[in-house]
């Protein structure tokens, strides 16, 4: 009788508890997470305090669920020196700073350490003026601790990205350099203690992005680069696995998501002209492609994609026909980012910044007068 007690005692919290992580699951992805609503019925909310002045580059910020249950926009301004703040959506306050960086900050990246269950920023800091060149950094988000420092990893060029990832349930760094020649040095890879554990082959141009992407399927990483051209490379072969190739606008830019779904994986790429591309990540096959103007966009679900625009707006792209938009207006300036999320309150919605306006959108609750259509 008291085991079934128990057991009746403890079930509504074990089934809360399973819901609860069904929830969280989703919630953390951010970007492969297909959002279930319409954005055509998005409607501005809010100015959020924030101000920030420089955006226009694909890892000049990051949003994500920390840890502790936060939601986090983490940013860079330049002023006289280059600080980092990082600003909780929900209790709308700055929650952390990093002040005072000679330099310009050319990365700034979220990753979820799970081994060692921490939140993870990782930095680079460039600028020649201050004779300070690629320096990266790595905080651990709950405390500001700087639990690696590395400094000029390259004596020539700039680094203008660089990534976090596990192999063999380690923890490294992925590093490439950009030094305006037409071939580029070598990759390096450290571990978390700073020491370099591998130098990988040089590349034909510039490396203007690096990622890593972890496949579940086939269980290994590939490197995700773009050299002028979209690739992706074994990790440990360091064989070239797919060239992701438009011909029609064969310029790169540095906006990048990989998207797994049930069946397929797609990659999807925001080059310089404003063209947004989908492949297939594993076979290469060019699935959608449609011009937008801007280089910053967000891939609501299977049917709709947002992006930025050369205009003070963004806009909302139908795939199963490109030429059907709807233009969000409201900025003073240009919008050079775009993110979405799930808000605890409002649930599924958009982030959307310019220099010195940062909006939020959300789908507005109908009132008794209104019908269903009027949002």
């Amino acid at each position: 009788i008291i085991l079934l007690i128990n057991i009746y005692i403890l079930l509504p919290i074990m089934n809360k508890s399973n819901k609860n992580k069904k929830i969280n699951k989703e919630e953390d992805c951010y970007f492969n997470y297909s959002f279930k609503s319409n954005p055509i019925k998005l409607e501005f909310f809010e100015n959020l305090p924030i101000k920030i002045n420089q955006c226009d580059c694909n890892n000049a910020l990051c949003l994500f669920k920390s840890l502790e249950d936060i939601l986090v926009l983490s940013y860079f301004q330049c002023m006289f020196r280059s600080c980092i703040f990082s600003y909780n959506i929900i209790d709308k306050k700055i929650i952390h700073e990093i002040r005072s960086f000679d330099g310009e900050v050319n990365h700034l990246s979220h990753y979820l350490d799970k081994k060692n269950q921490r939140d993870l920023l990782l930095q680079i800091i460039c600028g020649r003026e201050y004779k300070i060149q690629n320096n990266i950094y790595i905080w651990n988000f709950s405390n500001l601790d700087c639990i690696l420092f590395l400094k000029s990893i390259y004596n020539e060029g700039l680094i203008y990205s660089a990534s976090l990832f596990q192999e063999n349930n380690q923890l490294y760094l992925l590093a490439s350099n950009s030094d305006g020649k037409e071939l580029s040095l070598p990759l390096k890879v450290f571990d978390i203690t700073g020491n370099k554990v591998k130098e990988m082959k040089s590349f034909n141009r510039n490396i203007e992005y690096i990622d890593v992407y972890f496949d579940r399927k086939l269980k290994k990483n590939f490197i995700v680069l773009i050299d002028k051209t979209l690739s992706s490379f074994d990790y440990i072969t360091l064989k070239l696995y797919k060239k992701y190739y438009d011909r029609e606008f064969p310029p790169y830019g540095d906006t990048i998501i990989i998207k797994p779904e049930k069946n397929i994986v797609k990659i999807m790429d925001c080059d310089f002209n404003g063209k947004i591309k989908i492949f297939n990540f594993h076979t290469g096959d060019l699935l959608f492609n449609a011009r937008a103007g801007g280089y910053g966009f967000c891939c609501w679900n299977d049917n709709y994609i947002l992006a930025t625009e050369t205009y003070n707006r963004f806009v909302l792209i139908d795939v199963s026909a490109p030429k059907n938009k709807k233009y969000f207006k409201g900025h003073q300036n240009p919008v050079e980012k775009i993110i979405k999320f799930i808000h605890p309150n409002y649930g599924e919605c958009l982030i959307t910044i310019s220099k010195y306006e940062t909006k939020l959108w959300i789908f507005k609750k109908e009132t008794t007068s209104k019908k269903n259509n009027n949002f």
